[in-house]
C-alpha cells in the first residue's frame, strides 16, 4: 500500500475487477441467482463503477489483466473474509450457509484469475443482446452504484454518514409549487428590475410582455424562438411556475453553453432563490461566486451559495435551483463521473436549455439523446436556429413556439445591425474614437489574445492606467488572465454593458 500511495507501484489488481471475479465464480453466482439477483446486471455494474473497465474488443482486454504468478491472497485472519461474506448475505437475505465459502480460492495466481475471468465474461456476454428496457435498468443500477460509492467516500471525508441526508432530498422535501416559484424568484427579480429602471432617465416601471404570458401556457416539451432582449429568461420562469402547478417539481435546472452565461443566469435570476436552494454549477464556480454580491446594499450580500466539496457532486443534491453549464449534466452520456452522480437529480426536475443555437455538433447530439431517453419537462430557447436543427428538436417531441405577439413583433422585425466591411483594422480606429467621444460603448471582438492586446494598446498605451487620452476606460478581456483576475475583469465588463453606463471600450 505504501508503494501504491507513493506512486512507485500499482495495485496487484483493481478492486472492482477482483469483485467482478468473485461474483463470476460459479459458486457465488449460483448463490446470488438463487436469491433472485440479476447476476449479469450486478456484475457489469460492479465491474464498471469506476468507469475504467471499458476497453476495445475483445472484452477481456484490460479486465483483471495480470502478469505475476502470485497475485492476490484472501485474508482469513480472524475469519475476516468469512465475516464479510456473512454480512453480505444478511444484507441480501441470503444466509451464507448456502454459499460454499470453501469454493472461493484463497490464493489467486494468474491461472486462477484467467479462469474466473472467463466465468465472469460469460455473464457479461448475456448483456450483448439486452433489450432497451434491460439496458436502461443496467444504466440505472450502475449510476446508483457510482453515486453510492461517492456517498461512501463523502462519509469518510465529512465524518457522519451522508446517506440519510441525501435520501431526504428526494422523499421528504416538499415540491415547489407555482406560487413558490413566483415568490422566491420571479417577484424578487421584477423588484430588482424596478430598482434598476428607477435610476434611468426618465425612470420607469418594469412591464411584462404578452409573449411571456403565452410561454406560461406552453406544453412540457417546447422550443421558444425569440430575439435577444425579448425577455426569454423571464418567460422561461413563467413556464416553470406553470409546470410546478401541474406536477411535483423538486428542482429547476437552467443549463447554459458557457460558464459566463451560466454566471449571468445565476446573478439575474437563480440567486434570488433562498441561499440554501440556489447554486451555480460549473468547473470554476467557486471563483465566480467570490465577491459576486459585494455590494452591501444587495439583499444577497453575504449569502453562501457554495456546496460541500467533500461530497463531490453529491453536495449539489441538497440544492433546488441550478444555473449550470450543459456539460455538468449531459456529460453522463460520455460517462463523466460527476454528471453520472447528478443523474438522480433529473428525476424530479424541470429543465431549461438556453442558447441552443451555440451548441457544437457533439453538444447538440447529446441534447437529442437526452431528449429521447429522459421523460422530463424541457424548454429549449434560442434567438435563431437553422431549419435542420429545428426539425431535429421537433422530432424529439418539442413543440415550436415562434409567435411574436404584441410589441415583440415590432422589435423582432426592426433592423438591429448595420454591417459594413472595411479594408483594414486601422480603418476601424476612427469610427470607434468617434463613438466613444459621443458617449457610446464599443465592443471590439478579436479572435486571438495577441490581437486583443494590440487593439487595447492602440487606444490605451498606458498599461497601468488603461484608458484613452480622453479618459474613457478600456477593458482588455480574454481567456489567458489568471482565473481570479479574469473574474474581476468579467465583472467590470458586465457592469459596463448595463443600460445607462457611460462610454467605454471593451
Amino acid at each position: 500500500m505504501q508503494r501504491v500511495l507513493t506512486g512507485t507501484s500499482g495495485p496487484a489488481i483493481r478492486h472492482e475487477h477482483f469483485s467482478a471475479l468473485l461474483i463470476g465464480l460459479p459458486a457465488v453466482s449460483a448463490w446470488l441467482a438463487a436469491g433472485g439477483v440479476d447476476v449479469p446486471l450486478v456484475l457489469s455494474a460492479v465491474l464498471t463503477h469506476h468507469l475504467k473497465a471499458a476497453k476495445p474488443h475483445p472484452r477481456t482486454g484490460g479486465f483483471a489483466a495480470v502478469s505475476s504468478d502470485d497475485v492476490v491472497r484472501l485474508s482469513q485472519r480472524d475469519g475476516a473474509f468469512t465475516e464479510l461474506a456473512e454480512s453480505t448475505g444478511q444484507r441480501l437475505g441470503r444466509p451464507c450457509g448456502r454459499l460454499a465459502i470453501g469454493a472461493i480460492p484463497h490464493r489467486w495466481v494468474a491461472e486462477t484469475i484467467r479462469r474466473s475471468r472467463g466465468d465472469a465474461v460469460k455473464h457479461l456476454d448475456l448483456l450483448e443482446n439486452a433489450s432497451d428496457a434491460e439496458r436502461r435498468r443496467l444504466w440505472a443500477v450502475r449510476s446508483a452504484l457510482i453515486a453510492a460509492d461517492a456517498a461512501g467516500s463523502g462519509s469518510v471525508r465529512t465524518g457522519p454518514p451522508v446517506g440519510k441526508t441525501l435520501w431526504e432530498q428526494f422523499v421528504e422535501r416538499e415540491p415547489w409549487a407555482g406560487e413558490t416559484v413566483w415568490s422566491e424568484v420571479i417577484d424578487k427579480r421584477v423588484a430588482d428590475l424596478n430598482r434598476q429602471f428607477a435610476r434611468r432617465t426618465p425612470p420607469r416601471q418594469f412591464a411584462g410582455e404578452e409573449f411571456q404570458d403565452c410561454c406560461a401556457g406552453l406544453p412540457d416539451r417546447a422550443l421558444v424562438l425569440a430575439p435577444c432582449g425579448s425577455g426569454k429568461t423571464l418567460a422561461a420562469w413563467r413556464w416553470i411556475a406553470a409546470q410546478a402547478g401541474r406536477r411535483p417539481v423538486g428542482r429547476v435546472l437552467f443549463l447554459y453553453p458557457t460558464r459566463a452565461t451560466a454566471k449571468e443566469g445565476f446573478r439575474d435570476y437563480v440567486s434570488w432563490a433562498t441561499e440554501a436552494d440556489a447554486t451555480l454549477m460549473h468547473d470554476n464556480a467557486a471563483f465566480d461566486l467570490t465577491g459576486l454580491f459585494g455590494n452591501g446594499a444587495d439583499p444577497r450580500h453575504g449569502n453562501a451559495y457554495e456546496t460541500d466539496r467533500q461530497l463531490f457532486a453529491l453536495g449539489y443534491w441538497l440544492r433546488r435551483v441550478f444555473s449550470a453549464t450543459v456539460d455538468q449534466f449531459q456529460a453522463f452520456l460520455q460517462y463523466g463521473y460527476g454528471p453520472i452522480c447528478m443523474l438522480p437529480v433529473l428525476a424530479d426536475s424541470v429543465i431549461v436549455v438556453d442558447e441552443v443555437h451555440s451548441f457544437d455538433r457533439h453538444m447538440f447530439t447529446a441534447l437529442k439523446k437526452f431528449l429521447t431517453n429522459f421523460d422530463v419537462p424541457v424548454l429549449c430557447m434560442t434567438a435563431t436556429l437553422p431549419e435542420d436543427r429545428k426539425a431535429a428538436l421537433k422530432a424529439c417531441g418539442l413543440t415550436e413556439y415562434a409567435d411574436k405577439p404584441g410589441k415583440l413583433k415590432d422589435s423582432a422585425d426592426a433592423p438591429r445591425y448595420t454591417l459594413a466591411r472595411i479594408g483594414s483594422r486601422n480603418e476601424a480606429f476612427a469610427p470607434v474614437r468617434a463613438a466613444l467621444a459621443a458617449g457610446q460603448r464599443v465592443l471590439w471582438v478579436a479572435n486571438t489574445v495577441r490581437r486583443c492586446h494590440e487593439v487595447s494598446a492602440a487606444f490605451a498605451p498606458d498599461y497601468c492606467l488603461p484608458q484613452t487620452a480622453d479618459g474613457v476606460p478600456v477593458y482588455c478581456y480574454h481567456s489567458q488572465f489568471k482565473l481570479a483576475d479574469r473574474v474581476d475583469r468579467h465583472e467590470a465588463v458586465i457592469r459596463t454593458l448595463k443600460v445607462g453606463r457611460a462610454a467605454a471600450l471593451a
